[in-house]
């Protein structure tokens, strides 16, 4: 086997996610550790691999670039516009930080490392980020938690 079959075989063992409307950044670097992984570095190789894993509910985005796509940089125009359909707003991630991340079924650690993400480039600081922690922890938890001198990461 050559090289270049080997090279076009390991392309083909690409074993992408279905893509993830919630995190499309995530998603592509999940998609370019594969690449790396499988050797692939042609920019068809990967646009084709993308292309194929996106639905019909998300192929309406770029539905352009599927029907007529560009001559150079197909990949990165494709992650490009994905991830600027999909990715969350600041304000988006400052709502659900404010409203919709609660404790639920998760570990304390889990909820902080989301809590965490959702604050990241929000420049939140870390007073107002236990103080949102706090809140999300059963009511007989709080006041021994709340009287702690320790890092988010110790309380969680």
């Amino acid at each position: 086997m050559s090289i270049e079959q080997a090279a076009n075989t390991a392309a083909v063992s690409v074993k992408l996610p279905d893509f993830w409307r919630s995190d499309p950044a995530m998603w592509f670097a999940q998609a370019e550790a594969q690449f790396v992984l499988a050797g692939v570095v042609r920019d068809d190789t990967k646009y084709y691999h993308i292309i194929s894993k996106v639905d019909q509910s998300v192929i309406c985005h770029i539905t352009d670039l599927v029907q007529n796509p560009p001559a150079e940089d197909k990949y990165a125009k494709v992650k490009a516009r994905l991830i600027s359909r999909f990715e969350i707003s600041a304000q988006g991630k400052l709502k659900e930080l404010l409203n919709a991340c609660d404790l639920g079924d998760m570990r304390p650690t889990h909820l902080l490392a989301r809590t965490q993400e959702l604050g990241a480039g929000l420049n939140i600081n870390e007073d107002v980020m236990k103080v949102l922690f706090l809140e999300r922890m059963p009511q007989k938890v709080r006041p021994v938690l709340s009287i702690s001198d320790g890092t988010l990461t110790k309380l969680a």
